[in-house]
């Protein structure tokens, strides 16, 4: 099996994934595999997000050829594929597709009203140098922090996907608040595009919308630095 840090197959469609080998968001491993292996520049080494995903672009520098890639696992996107440009892989976004029990209008209001929701959660808890795992990606625009740092707290157990388990956590977090809870019950579903029962990072970010616009979310001036833990942690209890 060839390593990830390869050069893909440019005039041949994506394999079909392996069921019992689970996907690994690794960039950073597969560009120090690919760097130490390095003698020349005939090796392809993958380019890296700040969060460890891969880069939209890929590159093989020696042939001059660049393409997009699913950004957490670095595969190619079959068609992408462009010799002395970079290819425009903003444009290969995901049709809006319907939220079954949330009609398009109301989808609308909701997600603009959760991004709100995720904001004041992530506000509330002013993220320490000591919590490694919810840092922002100060480069990121302002919706896919909030999106990416509420997705760290609730990926408790670190594997860069939202389980099951995480999910009932999102629901509980909502619960309370009746212009999210209707909407938010479908929401999990929604996310995971490819019906695995896990949400990526990507698929988090993409069905939130938080890549497309950072105009709408409501910020919360900073204040006192608050202490204490997490507040996502509150919705743990009692689930173990």
């Amino acid at each position: 099996m060839l390593s990830s840090h390869q050069p893909p197959d440019l005039g041949v469609e994506e394999q079909s994934e392996r069921k019992d080998e689970p996907e690994v968001n690794d960039c950073l491993s597969d560009r120090k595999s690919a760097l130490d292996e390095q003698t020349n520049l005939t090796v392809y080494v993958p380019e890296c997000a700040p969060d460890g995903r891969y880069q939209k672009i890929q590159c093989y520098r020696s042939t001059g050829y660049c393409w997009c890639v699913h950004e957490d696992t670095g595969k190619p996107i079959p068609g992408t594929s462009v010799k002395d440009l970079n290819p425009k892989c903003d444009a290969v976004q995901p049709p809006s597709r319907p939220m079954k029990g949330c009609p398009e209008h109301r989808k609308h209001v909701f997600l603009k009203d959760l991004m709100d929701f995720l904001s004041q959660t992530m506000n509330e808890h002013k993220p320490s140098a000591s919590d490694k795992g919810l840092l922002l990606i100060d480069k990121q625009p302002l919706n896919e922090q909030v999106a990416a740092w509420n997705f760290n707290a609730l990926d408790v157990n670190k594997n860069k996907v939202l389980e099951r388990k995480e999910w009932k956590t999102f629901r509980t977090m909502i619960s309370t608040n009746k212009k999210l809870r209707r909407c938010g019950k479908k929401l999990p579903r929604y996310c995971d595009v490819n019906h695995d029962r896990k949400i990526s990072m990507t698929e988090w970010l993409n069905c939130l919308n938080s890549q497309k616009s950072s105009s709408s979310i409501t910020v919360t001036p900073a204040g006192p630095k608050r202490r204490g833990p997490n507040p996502i942690e509150s919705y743990l209890k009692g689930d173990d």
